[in-house]
């Protein structure tokens, strides 16, 4: 499994994420707020 780092600044389209083959983890955030930078140690613990 991979975990993409990248924060994506438009959303993704729900066929898109129906289309995501396995277990999949679909994150809101922010790249400016600390709890979701606080978290991304944890969420990267699980891939």
């Amino acid at each position: 499994m991979s975990m993409n780092t990248v924060y994506a600044t438009t959303a993704s389209e729900r066929s898109e994420i129906d289309a995501l083959t396995g277990p999949t983890v679909v994150e809101f955030g922010t790249d400016w707020c600390g709890y979701y930078r606080g978290a991304q140690p944890l969420i990267a613990q699980t891939f």
